[in-house]
């Protein structure tokens, strides 16, 4: 399932690509100075190719870290696992999926360069966040208070990580 999630990011980041070089060739027609030693516009073309490439890149990377504090989190902080005998998710899985594939499927359709701008975008992802441990409730409820706090409170956070990348 976790390789799925990536590849869909990927997927969806590649996607949003056009987009992206639109806000780019954008920025630069505001900010002539900026390739001014670059009087070819196949070298330009090409800086700005290389440029997104390696956003793409960076972002994947940032993914890719991302999911594998979430893999670290469910071997050491909360184990249990739901769904089906062959395919079971832990909570911090589900909680990486919903606040990353959502937003980016969102920025494809809307053609959004991102979604930061808005604070409802922090709203929704706090709210994911914070209501993904419900759907783990029959695994935690008769632990301590003290331990539930501690759980929200990390789904919380690592949620809201994701507005990182």
């Amino acid at each position: 399932m976790w390789r799925v999630a990536f590849a869909l990011t990927g997927v969806l980041l590649a996607a949003r690509t056009p987009v992206l070089r639109g806000y780019v060739d954008d920025l630069l027609a505001d900010h002539p100075g900026v390739l001014d030693g670059l009087d070819d516009p196949h070298l330009r073309r090409l800086a700005v190719n290389i440029g997104l490439g390696l956003a793409v890149a960076t972002s994947l990377a940032l993914l890719l870290l991302y999911q594998s504090l979430a893999r670290a989190l469910e071997r050491h902080v909360f184990t249990p696992s739901i769904g089906r005998p062959r395919i079971r998710v832990g909570l911090f899985f589900v909680i990486s999926v919903a606040v990353t594939l959502p937003f980016q499927a969102a920025c494809v359709v809307l053609s959004r360069v991102t979604l930061r701008t808005s604070p409802w975008y922090y709203v929704a992802v706090l709210v994911l966040a914070a209501g993904a441990p419900l759907l783990y409730r029959r695994h935690w409820r008769d632990v301590g208070a003290g331990r539930i706090a501690v759980l929200f409170a990390a789904a919380t956070v690592f949620g809201l990580l994701a507005t990182l990348i």
